[in-house]
């Protein structure tokens, strides 16, 4: 596992959140180069996919992250695995709890 990846991504979407979207994005960006390098090696790395999907969140790529949610969940399915990355997701992105999306993502 790569911690590189997840923690760039992760203050990404802090940075959007503090409206410092140039920084942001640049840390996005780089945390999803390094994400697709580790899944193209080793695809079932699910820390990575729930890392990738939360970008495309970020990216507001509602229906990439979706479908990189579902390849987390079908590569992980363990519930403990799929609570952390909601509480994940919530915690970083406030502003997508009530999202329809979420509630798809939540039903599947």
């Amino acid at each position: 596992m790569d911690l590189i990846s997840i923690y760039l991504v992760y203050l990404g979407v802090l940075l959007h959140e503090k409206k410092q979207t140039a920084e942001a994005q640049d840390f996005i960006d780089r945390g999803i180069t390094i994400c697709r390098d580790i899944l193209e090696k080793t695809p079932k790395q699910y820390e990575q996919l729930y890392t990738l999907a939360l970008a495309f969140i970020d990216k507001r790529n509602v229906t990439e992250s979706l479908g990189t949610y579902k390849k987390a969940i079908v590569t992980c399915p363990a519930k403990g695995v799929l609570k952390k990355e909601l509480m994940t997701l919530d915690l970083l992105t406030g502003q997508y709890r009530n999202a329809q999306s979420l509630t798809r993502f939540r039903s599947f």
